[in-house]
């Protein structure tokens, strides 16, 4: 087992390995990887039984690992058993923070996601309920088209967060990979007067779609339409797939957003070296 770089992974391996995993990471394969990062290896046994990808930066005597944007968190694939020797090959390769959905001997923070087990009986809260019972004029449209949400992502969100400018060309990139591996599409919210108010794209893999981006602006925000548009997505997919996966967020106003619709924490780590 050896730290690779992308450059000598087998691609269509790596992603064979992934897909087959019981694990439910989209953001792990090599499409994903390459939209994201601008270097990308693995810990990966010859024969593909087990990989552990890791973005990363060179430094002079060591190299950076970090999570890659548009993502929550990394994972393992294959067979467990080879865990803790991963674990002490990642610790010879540098720094290294990262978010991981499993208990590790490391030093972390525990880290919040929200989902909807599409499985058992949910509900929204009773606020979100009196807003969508209120917005019932919208008219929607399923698209593979990313020019539109694009287009409102970068004109609202995208700035406010202060998010650097190279992380434009990732999401394009990411948008269009995902179109490209049928693993994601776009929601819009029309008025009645077919103006876009509200977009969001979400990813596919397996048991689980996953909220990747949505935006509008400042007023329809005030007016619900992102009320409107999740919940249009929810019962759109809430027999296709086992869980509604809202990406996640440790901010406060945005974790009560999804759990008005229905989303239950779960834990993660953040583990730094």
């Amino acid at each position: 087992m050896k730290f690779l770089d992308s450059s000598h992974i087998d691609k269509q391996k790596w992603d064979e390995l992934v897909a087959n995993s019981p694990v439910n990471n989209i953001f792990c394969y090599s499409w994903y990887l390459d939209a994201t990062t601008e270097k990308w290896g693995a810990i990966l046994t010859d024969d593909y039984s087990f990989g552990w990808p890791f973005p990363y930066k060179n430094r002079i005597l060591y190299k950076k690992l970090f999570q890659h944007p548009f993502t929550r968190h990394l994972d393992y694939f294959g067979n467990a058993n080879h865990v803790t020797e991963a674990i002490s090959i990642l610790k010879t390769l540098g720094t290294f923070q990262f978010h991981f959905n499993h208990s590790l001997n490391l030093k972390c923070k525990k880290r919040v996601y929200q989902q909807i087990d599409l499985t058992q009986p949910f509900e929204y809260k009773k606020n979100a309920q009196r807003i969508l019972a209120k917005n019932n004029t919208f008219h929607y449209k399923i698209t593979q088209n990313i020019e539109l949400i694009t287009q409102l992502y970068f004109e609202n969100s995208f700035n406010k967060i202060k998010q650097q400018q190279k992380n434009k060309a990732f999401f394009r990139k990411l948008l269009k990979n995902a179109i490209k591996f049928q693993k994601g599409e776009v929601f819009e919210l029309y008025t009645n007067e077919n103006q876009l108010i509200a977009a969001a794209f979400f990813l596919k893999d397996k048991e689980t779609v996953c909220y990747l981006i949505g935006d509008c602006n400042e007023e329809n925000k005030k007016n619900g339409a992102m009320f409107s548009l999740m919940d249009f997505a929810i019962q759109h997919y809430k027999n296709q797939f086992k869980y509604f996966d809202f990406g996640g967020s440790n901010v406060e106003s945005v974790a009560t957003f999804y759990k008005k619709m229905g989303g239950k924490d779960v834990n993660y780590f953040e583990y730094y070296s």
